[in-house]
C-alpha cells in the first residue's frame, strides 16, 4: 500500500502546477479557485482535475465553503501541509519545537504525512536549488545569494550516539535562531534525515 501511495504522490509532486497550486493554497483560510488561477496564472478549467487530486491525495483540503449566488465556492488549503508550528511536538529534552519529528515512533502512527510530507519537502527542494542554478548561469555574481545547500555524510554511530547528535542538532538551531542578532531574517528550511 504504501508504494502505490508513494508512486501516486511521487507522480503529482512531478507536476510543476501541482506545485504551485499547493505553493498558491498555504493560506490558513484558504483561497478560492479563481485566485489559485490568478496567483499561478492557469486558466481555472486547467484546475479543477489537479485540484481534485490534490485533494484526494490529501494535498491540500477544503476548509470552508461559501454560498455564491447558486453555487457552491470552496476554499482550499495547504497550509497543515506547509506549516506544523504548535503542533506539539517535542524534541529530544522535552522541549516543543517548530517542525515535524520523524521519529520511528512518529512515523509508524503517521504513515502516509510522513510519506506526503517527505516527498513534498524534497520535491521543493529541488525546485529551488534548479532555479538558483539556472540563476547562477544566467548571472554568475548570484553565487553569493544562493540560498539552497545540503549536506551529506555518512558516519558510524551507536544508537545512543545517534540520539545525542539529533539532540545537539536541535539544540545547535535553537541556539543559532535566538542568538541571531540580523536585521533581515528569512524563512531557512532545515531537513536532517537519518537511513
Amino acid at each position: 500500500m504504501v508504494a502505490s501511495i508513494v508512486s501516486q504522490l511521487g507522480k503529482v509532486l512531478a507536476d510543476d502546477k501541482n506545485i504551485k497550486i499547493i505553493k498558491a493554497a498555504n493560506v490558513k483560510d484558504g483561497i478560492n479557485i479563481k485566485e489559485v488561477s490568478k496567483k499561478i496564472g492557469v486558466p481555472i478549467s486547467q484546475l479543477y482535475y489537479p485540484v481534485k487530486k490534490l485533494i484526494e491525495l490529501d494535498l491540500i483540503e477544503i476548509v470552508r465553503s461559501e454560498q455564491v449566488k447558486n453555487l457552491q465556492e470552496y476554499y482550499y488549503s495547504s497550509y497543515n501541509l506547509n506549516e506544523h508550528r504548535g503542533s506539539g511536538i517535542s524534541g529530544p529534552d522535552g522541549n516543543e519545537f517548530d517542525g515535524v519529528s520523524m521519529s520511528a515512533d512518529w512515523v509508524a502512527s503517521h504513515r502516509d504525512e510522513f510519506v506526503k510530507l517527505f516527498l513534498y519537502r524534497m520535491q521543493i527542494f529541488l525546485d529551488s536549488a534548479l532555479s538558483e542554478m539556472d540563476k547562477y548561469q544566467e548571472d554568475p555574481t548570484y553565487f553569493e545569494k544562493i540560498r539552497t545547500g545540503g549536506l551529506f555524510s555518512t558516519i558510524k554511530l551507536s544508537h545512543k550516539a545517534q540520539k545525542k547528535l539529533f539532540a545537539n542538532i536541535y539544540k545547535l538551531m535553537e541556539k543559532a535562531e535566538e542568538e541571531d542578532q540580523g536585521t533581515e531574517k528569512e524563512e531557512f528550511n532545515f531537513m536532517v534525515q537519518k537511513w
